[in-house]
């Protein structure tokens, strides 16, 4: 095969040679040379192709070093308007430029756009050209030759004049704006040296003064020739990215720019580059020409009026080099990494050491009050109303038959009909909650690795290739440390990482405290009961009675259930490990995704948000039905919800918007067929009994039910059972809705969706526990509310931050760009404006994110004491 390709490759070539003869045969080759070109003066003349002129420049010695100097010669070429005419696009002129210390280079007159090549399109101002020389590798003491050389493939003249002109604005200074045109025709590029007492790190700003319309791209490359200045090869060295309205790049005084950059700016003829997500995708879809702008209007976003340019009419644009960090030190970037995170800190272990411990006293008060213990009721902690403990709970909701309509949505369903009172009972639940905080801590690090790997991968790539256009930072304020483009949303993270190792100490600290008081309770009441029962006995057998019981609590308590009361709510403090866990990996999965924001590494961003909804949904559930929801349902459903999110990103790039539509249509049905089914098990979960009335009928058996008309019957239909099943398919509906018409992306519109349930989910809790059924009658209520208020007020920030977005990668990495902001400057950071909006975000989320949980893990701690026969199941 090898040998057939060769053999064909020598006769393609002999043919074109004996042509080539043919032709030399019929004509005589007469170049014309003028070899004393002086800068700075317009030469005119006319070429064909049997005449070809070349023009030879001596460029005098600069003296000066060529990185330092402002001085740069261009080359402009225009075709003369006599010729325009009559010229056919066919017949073009071709001019080479020569440098001995240089790479050649050419072009051709008239130019034409690269996309589509319709060549009927040419105007008069694409027979004009101009092209900088590199000059940077010639010794400034030595004079330098140029040679142009112009040549055509007509046989008619062709007229045209050239010029090389010495312009004095090379070289880029700091803190310095410059106003430049260039044009697809005219690329051009810059000079900036770094000097030894200047900044280590400069950040680079572009703008298009006329608003944008077109494709240009940014590239710093090293000071030496070959410049790459051309659309075919500006990505062959250096950093580079795609702009259409605004851009940013940061360099720093490291290799291959430890002396200085080139700033080149090249405008395409096509929106091709600027309609790639990234290096390995075709451009959109829909974009058939240039011809058609509507296509291209539609393809990018509605951001601002899009009015397209003539790819040969000028660009306007402001260049602006500034200092990274507004030229503060170590110490100012080390207290704007550490004093965020030093505020977060303060909030947990201020809660540890403060708000815990006073929770843990009200309990105490509760259970040894309930034991018949004196109890100081001066105490300003918690003065306990003797007349409103358990013992008289057990008939509260007989006190809400006169509150009307309200009435009507108390339950009828108490919590001892779904918690056993057995040893085995509590053991499984404490096993089943150990399971969730094992199956979540093993998913988590099973599922990190891998994504540090891609992450990693993808962000040394474009490193590596110098392309920026694979990574959506908001370079506007992106900070580059070590070997991070963009430190600060890396290191914002640290928020959630923090809170999470905080929460798991709480829960920890909680669970022990939990249990020795418990212990002490059952221990008081064995003593009193053992008086009470052998009042004569004085052998001992007291303490042996003890030595037998073994109050423990939560895989540590298993009182003789003849000598304890069941009371309070079952604990599952696995549950709450496993959200402290998800906190954690939550943290660093958002870290791993902003090593290279993009579409591909965006469901690592918003995973483990859905987890954490999902636990908290469960857990909700759970405080009412201990015995209902296992870890293997919730792992099952997150694997389904992740594989959902997952498919969703792939398709959001290859469907078409008819296939979106029918896809999006097909998951809403299945979304609704599972809201319909969780809200069937939420209204008779409790109500329904196997065939013998014995059991209650609990996981997918139920769903059997539905299309049983006994189901159906008056008496097991209860109104409060209805409101919240009925309130979440109108909100899944709703979102459905919303989610259609503002064009939301799938993930994000799966991650509002358990936002907003986990928002009802709570509220409908909290309204059940305090109004309908007055659980909360004591100042218990103080702290569960205060850190909800704390948690909705803070996340109303958050989501008012997150939705001030600064990057987007359902657009283009261009248009992405357009979007980009400043930093922000914080209250508490003074002049360091060293975050922008999203990791204010991470930071306020991931506060709210850690009061949320604080209330649920002492939301039901007043009903500690309570008889789980007066514990109401809603």
């Amino acid at each position: 095969m090898v040998q057939l390709v060769s053999n064909s490759f020598c006769i393609s070539s002999l043919i074109l040679l004996l042509n080539s003869l043919g032709l030399l045969a019929s004509f005589s080759i007469v170049p014309v040379i003028k070899n004393d070109a002086n800068v700075n003066e317009n030469y005119t003349g006319s070429v064909n192709i049997s005449s070809p002129v070349t023009y030879i420049y001596e460029i005098k010695p600069q003296k000066e070093r060529h990185l330092t100097t402002n001085t740069s010669y261009r080359l402009k070429a225009n075709l003369a308007p006599a010729g325009i005419d009559t010229l056919s696009p066919d017949r073009n002129l071709s001019v080479t430029i020569l440098q001995p210390n240089s790479i050649s280079s050419s072009f051709q007159l008239p130019g034409f756009s690269k996309r589509g090549r319709n060549k009927k399109s040419a105007s008069a101002d694409s027979y004009y050209a101009e092209r900088t020389l590199c000059i940077l590798d010639g010794d400034p003491n030595l004079p330098m030759f140029i040679s142009v050389i112009l040549s055509t493939g007509s046989y008619d003249n062709i007229s045209f004049s050239i010029t090389i002109t010495q312009e004095n604005d090379f070289r880029l200074e700091f803190e310095e704006s410059r106003n430049i045109t260039v044009s697809a025709l005219k690329p051009t590029y810059y000079n900036f040296p770094f000097s030894e007492s200047g900044p280590q790190a400069v950040k680079i700003k572009a703008d298009s003064i006329d608003g944008g319309g077109n494709c240009l791209t940014l590239s710093i490359q090293a000071p030496h020739c070959p410049i790459y200045d051309q659309e075919e090869n500006v990505h062959y060295e250096g950093i580079y990215e795609t702009i259409s309205v605004s851009g940013t790049l940061t360099v720093k005084r490291e290799e291959p720019f430890l002396e200085g950059f080139i700033l080149v700016i090249v405008v395409h003829t096509s929106l091709d580059e600027c309609l790639r997500r990234d290096p390995f995708s075709l451009p959109l879809p829909n974009i058939p020409d240039l011809s058609n702008w509507t296509g291209i209007v539609s393809a990018f976003s509605a951001l601002r009026p899009f009015t397209p340019l003539s790819i040969d009419e000028d660009i306007h644009l402001s260049i602006s080099i500034g200092a990274v960090d507004n030229g503060y030190g170590l110490l100012a970037k080390l207290f704007s990494w550490l004093f965020p995170n030093f505020i977060v800190l303060v909030i947990g272990c201020s809660v540890l050491l403060v708000f815990l411990p006073r929770r843990h006293k009200l309990m105490t008060k509760l259970l040894f009050t309930n034991a018949g213990e004196f109890v100081d009721e001066d105490d300003p902690i918690l003065p306990i109303d003797i007349s409103s403990q358990p013992e008289q709970q057990g008939n509260a909701h007989f006190e809400n038959e006169s509150r009307g309509i309200l009435s009507q949505l108390r339950a009828d369903k108490y919590l001892a009909d779904f918690a056993s009172p057995t040893n085995s009972s509590e053991q499984t639940l404490f096993r089943n909650g150990t399971a969730f905080f094992h199956h979540i801590s093993i998913v988590a690090i099973f599922y990190c690795i891998p994504v540090f790997q891609f992450a990693l991968y993808y962000f040394r790539v474009s490193k590596a290739i110098g392309n920026y256009d694979m990574c959506y930072y908001n370079y506007r304020c992106a900070h580059a440390e070590g070997p991070f483009i963009d430190f600060n949303h890396f290191i914002s993270n640290a928020a959630y990482i923090l809170f999470g190792i905080i929460f798991l100490i709480i829960v920890r600290k909680h669970e022990a405290q939990y249990s020795m008081m418990v212990r002490k309770t059952n221990r008081h009441q064995f003593e009193n009961s053992n008086v009470t029962n052998s009042p004569t006995d004085g052998n001992g057998n007291l303490e042996e009675r003890e030595g037998e019981m073994e109050a423990t609590f939560v895989g540590q308590a298993s009182v003789n259930q003849e000598e304890r009361e069941d009371v309070g709510i079952p604990a599952n403090f696995g549950l709450f490990m496993a959200l402290g866990v998800a906190l954690i990996v939550e943290g660093v999965l958002s870290a791993a995704y902003h090593l290279c924001p993009n579409q591909s590494t965006f469901q690592f961003d918003t995973c483990f948000m859905y987890v954490m909804s999902v636990l908290v949904l469960v857990k909700l559930y759970q405080f009412r039905h201990p015995r209902i929801f296992k870890p293997n349902h919730a792992l099952w459903t997150l694997a389904t919800i992740v594989g959902l999110s997952v498919l969703g990103l792939l398709a959001e790039g290859v469907i078409t918007s008819r296939n979106k539509f029918f896809l999006a249509f097909i998951f809403v049905l299945f979304q609704l067929g599972v809201t319909l089914y969780i809200a069937f098990d939420y209204c008779f979960v409790g109500y329904l009994k196997d065939v013998d009335g014995q059991k209650t009928i609990t996981g997918w058996k139920i769903f059997w039910y539905i299309f049983d008309p006994d189901t159906w019957q008056k008496k097991n239909v209860r109104a409060g059972r209805l409101v919240l099943p009925i309130s979440s398919i109108i909100l899944s509906l709703s979102l459905s809705i919303c989610w259609s018409s503002y064009k939301w992306s799938f993930s994000t519109y799966l991650l509002y969706l358990f936002i907003a349930h986990v928002v009802l989910n709570v509220g409908h809790y909290s309204f059940m526990k305090s109004v309908i059924h007055r659980e909360s009658k004591h100042k218990s209520w103080i702290q569960p509310v205060a850190f909800f208020i704390l948690a909705a007020i803070i996340g109303g920030f958050a989501v008012s931050f997150y939705l001030d977005i600064a990057t987007q990668w359902e657009l283009t990495p261009a248009e992405s760009r357009a979007i980009n902001q400043e930093c922000v400057s914080l209250f508490f950071m003074g002049a360091f404006e060293y975050y922008d909006s999203h990791d204010v975000w991470h930071f306020l989320s991931a506060t709210a994110l850690f009061l949320s949980f604080m209330g649920l893990l002492v939301l039901d701690d007043d009903l500690v004491a309570t008889p789980r026969s007066a514990i109401a199941v809603f």
